[in-house]
């Protein structure tokens, strides 16, 4: 089910945000998160932290505690904006506001 489309500039009218998640790989709102942005044609990373090991898994923790010190999943970035949890109506305001702010 498409949630959010964009058109097939999306990524020129985002400006080209980095966008990474870090999930858990049994979490199912980090399975609804990866569905939302793959259905709705974003490129990501997603970071399955549960299935890393030794210093690439501690390097991962490190890096959500950077952005959520909680250390919850999923924890989104896109850009230089942090969503902790999905949370979909936000995430899709923030792509909406990026898209009016962007020139045409």
């Amino acid at each position: 089910m498409i949630l959010f489309k964009m058109g097939s500039n999306k990524k020129e009218i985002l400006m080209h945000p980095k966008i990474i998640l870090y999930t858990l790989s049994t979490c199912s709102h980090c399975k609804v998160a990866k569905d939302f942005f793959s259905d709705n044609g974003f490129d990501y990373k997603s970071i399955d932290v549960d299935l890393l090991q030794g210093n690439e898994k501690k390097d991962a923790i490190n890096e959500v505690k950077k952005h959520n010190p909680k250390v919850t999943f999923p924890t989104i970035i896109i850009g230089e904006k942090v969503f902790v949890g999905f949370k979909k109506s936000k995430i899709k305001e923030y792509i909406a506001t990026r898209i009016s702010q962007t020139p045409p």
